[in-house]
């Protein structure tokens, strides 16, 4: 067998070594031509958190300066609007801080690190859930005032950014010349409606906020939370210790699944569909669209089952039903009453009915508004579940939601630019002391 020197064998592995260096030099600098190449013509997309931040600082600077508030920066991560906030909500159920800052993973504390001086005052009557967030000195910190009274703070605003209607003890505190913005619900509550016009203030609804496609831009979030909370809801009164019937939506083996009909294929209904689903629950959904239910059965490959909503039907679904969730939605006009009283009593005792639609009225014959603090109540047996802003049980989820959402909105409206704005003209309700919407 031939045999190598030792001198050989060396020489060997220095030409080994030659061409593996050359071999890595030869690729080395045409990959790094390429590299160079795609950082000069898409560099500018590749930017750190850090650089992002600062392009929203500065995006909001200059949008300050031209409705005329001073701009100033704070040292620390992130940043945020200082707005002047105050006043616990009145509404039991309104659990929601709504903190505006395009920066949802900072606290709210920090989120308050821009200064809005006036020209335009924001303020932000809502502090129920402040005590998620911090006490009041964080905010203060970042350069919040700390209102004490309703009277000082209605009285100096001008713009009201607020998360639920104003209340009846708020009537006499709105003014001619403010612009309120907030979820409203008008068709079904009069008693507001003489009051807003009463007031001459400019009413503008998150609820009717409507771009060109017919999409509610500031509503669908909220819709989102409600869907899944009312599943959540409805799991929790069906248990036995609640007053249920004792049903676990998912079956167990040889134990067919809970039944879970859905009044309304819109947003609410597609995420209360969405969680059903996933608990393995036998899953129906009943719209008057029939493009909806098609989306339906495409989105969930048949494992929903669509149904068009007549009456004959909706009795047949909702008397065979566990839980009901009512997710019936006509943009601005009081929800339809889909549900009969005697369909209600056709349920089995123990069952539930969550409805969603209650801000507008409620879609039951049987519906009417509920507190966080006495949640539900029986007609013929059945726990109905009917609390107004359902979303505000997730008071640090909506209020992030929820402000990211609104932030634009604010903003032009604050600079004078509502009118210019098709989606917020539609959002419009009551106009210095005359209704604008059509309630139907």
């Amino acid at each position: 067998k031939p045999t190598i020197s030792g001198t050989a064998q060396r020489s060997k592995g220095r030409a080994i070594r030659v061409f593996y260096w050359f071999s890595l030099d030869f690729i080395y600098w045409p990959v790094s031509a390429i590299m160079w190449g795609w950082y000069k013509a898409f560099g500018h997309m590749v930017k750190s958190s850090e650089m992002r931040v600062q392009e929203w600082r500065r995006y909001y600077s200059e949008q300050s300066k031209r409705a005329g508030w001073s701009f100033v920066p704070f040292s620390g991560t992130g940043g945020g609007f200082r707005l002047r906030h105050g006043l616990e909500e009145i509404d039991a159920n309104a659990g929601d801080v709504l903190v505006l800052s395009p920066w949802p993973d900072l606290e709210p504390a920090e989120m308050y690190g821009q200064v809005r001086e006036l020209t335009y005052e924001d303020f932000n009557s809502v502090r129920s859930a402040m005590l998620d967030h911090g006490p009041d000195e964080l905010f203060e910190k970042k350069g919040a005032e700390i209102v004490d009274t309703e009277q000082e703070l209605f009285s100096r605003a001008e713009l009201i950014v607020k998360v639920k209607e104003p209340q009846s003890e708020e009537y006499g505190l709105l003014g001619e010349g403010q612009t309120l913005f907030s979820y409203l619900h008008l068709a079904p509550n009069e008693e507001l409606q003489k009051a807003l016009i009463n007031s001459g203030v400019r009413a503008v609804a998150f609820e009717t906020v409507e771009l060109e496609d017919g999409s509610l831009p500031l509503l669908v979030p909220m819709s989102r939370i409600a869907g899944q909370l009312a599943v959540q809801r409805g799991i929790h009164y069906l248990e036995r210790v609640s007053g249920g019937k004792g049903v676990l939506l998912s079956g167990a083996p040889g134990v067919k699944p809970g039944r879970v009909a859905i009044i309304g294929g819109g947003t609410v209904g597609y995420n209360a569909a969405v969680v059903a689903l996933g608990l393995r629950a036998d899953v129906v959904v009943i719209d008057i669209n029939i493009n909806k239910l098609v989306s339906y059965h495409g989105l969930f490959k048949g494992a929903v089952k669509t149904q068009p909503s007549y009456p004959e039907i909706v009795e047949r679904e909702v008397s065979a039903a566990d839980l009901v969730v009512g997710a019936v939605l006509v943009t601005g006009a009081r929800a339809p009453r889909v549900i009969t009283k005697a369909m209600i009593s056709a349920m089995e005792p123990g069952s539930v009915f969550v409805d969603v639609a209650i801000d507008q009225g409620g879609c039951s014959e049987t519906s009417r508004t509920t507190t966080h603090e006495e949640p539900v109540y029986s007609v013929g047996g059945v726990i109905h579940y009917c609390v107004a802003n359902i979303p505000s049980l997730v008071s640090r989820t909506a209020s992030y939601v929820l402000s990211d959402t609104i932030l634009p909105y604010v903003l032009k409206i604050a600079d004078g630019k509502t009118d210019e704005d098709p989606a917020l003209t539609r959002g419009i309700n009551v106009d210095r002391g005359k209704t604008v919407l059509d309630m139907g």
